[in-house]
């Protein structure tokens, strides 16, 4: 009977809790208007409600369990019901800091696979054929993908479709394995630049043939639902310095990576 009543009483219990988390919520929510961009004020919001906090924590912890992830998904299902804007500002500001760390990602990529020669061309080259070939390249004696199953899927513009394997057909010498259905990741795509801008010229190629380059690559992150997904396009370059760049282009890629990004209206991102 005591074990019936508790697992009559466990779905209320956990109810309660959610009802509780989604009120602490739409509270800190109106905190941090308030305090209408004061980072100063929001701070001191975190300091003086932290007993609130915490126990808002315990709770999320109670009813999802220990996984992360699953924590971080019942914030976002609640904060959608409690505040949708904000929600939709949250996730927007997750995904493009998302898209932003995985430029970085690709260029780290970049840079190892024209140092280590991964093409096993016997040259120093950068990959500039797409973006997937950096996780789906297979050669003899290779270190593991460069980049993650996720980024290669999020392809706009794969050299070889990405349900196929097989060799692109601007390097036939390679074989690409299949990556899986394309699909954004976290709400972003990714493509592999084919130009560059040159001061008082046209836009130059960056394939110097087979795909590869030996001292330039550009790529571009853009949301794949401009409003909800995100705001921002960003892109990067082999320049170390800025590391990237981003703008609010209405969520079109660029075509070619500009020759002065500040005078275009681009901000750097360090």
């Amino acid at each position: 009977m005591g074990i019936l009543l508790l697992a009559l009483l466990l779905p209320q219990d956990v109810e309660a809790k959610k009802e509780k988390i989604g009120d602490t919520l739409r509270f800190l929510v109106e905190e941090k208007r308030a305090a209408k961009g004061d980072k100063a004020k929001e701070a001191d919001v975190l300091r003086l409600y932290r007993p609130l906090i915490d126990e808002m924590k315990k709770f999320v912890e109670e009813v999802a369990g220990p996984d992360p992830a699953k924590q971080g998904a019942l914030i976002d299902e609640l904060l959608a019901k409690v505040a949708p804007e904000e929600s939709r500002l949250v996730k927007i500001a997750s995904n493009e800091r998302w898209a932003s760390a995985m430029l970085m990602s690709i260029h780290t990529a970049q840079a190892m696979f024209r140092a280590a020669d991964a093409d096993g061309d016997g040259k120093q080259n950068f990959w500039v054929g797409d973006i997937s070939a950096l996780h789906r390249l297979r050669v003899p004696g290779a270190r593991e993908p460069w980049v993650s199953a996720d980024t290669a899927r999020a392809d706009a513009r794969p050299c070889l479709p990405l349900d196929q394997e097989g060799a692109p057909s601007m390097a036939p010498l390679l074989r690409l394995v299949r990556a899986g259905t394309p699909q954004p990741s976290q709400g972003y795509y990714y493509v592999a630049l084919r130009t560059y801008d040159v001061a008082g010229g046209d836009p130059v190629p960056y394939d110097a043939g087979d795909g590869r380059n030996p001292a330039k690559f550009g790529v571009c992150a853009y949301p794949a639902d401009y409003g909800k997904d995100g705001n921002l396009t960003f892109i990067r370059s082999e320049a170390q310095k800025p590391q990237m760049w981003k703008k609010d282009t209405t969520g079109r890629p660029v075509s070619s990576f500009p020759v002065d990004p500040a005078r275009e209206g681009w901000l750097p991102v360090d």
